[in-house]
């Protein structure tokens, strides 16, 4: 069995200037055994985003988030706007 978390945010800028630092991310996440499963935006709010991993745990992607918060920050992401939702599937 895996985790799957929904993480949904705002973010401070286009979803076009978000997405490259969300990928820029990746490299990272991955060495934390962090995947990206899908990301986007709701279509009536350009500003909502969503991305959908698969994580070993609760903790790692916390730490993850911990120990990137600047560069998360610095994407566009605005952080106090975050939600995520943990499922095991």
């Amino acid at each position: 069995m895996s985790l799957t978390a929904i993480i949904t945010f705002e973010i401070s800028n286009t979803y076009e200037e978000w997405e490259p630092g969300f990928y820029a991310a990746q490299p990272t996440a991955r060495k934390a055994g962090i995947y990206d499963l899908a990301h986007g935006y709701d279509p009536e709010n350009p500003n909502k985003c969503m991305v959908v991993v698969q994580a070993p745990s609760v903790e790692a992607l916390q730490e993850f988030f911990d120990k990137n918060v600047e560069a998360v920050a610095a994407s566009g992401h605005i952080i106090e706007s975050t939600q995520i939702s943990f499922y095991n599937v």
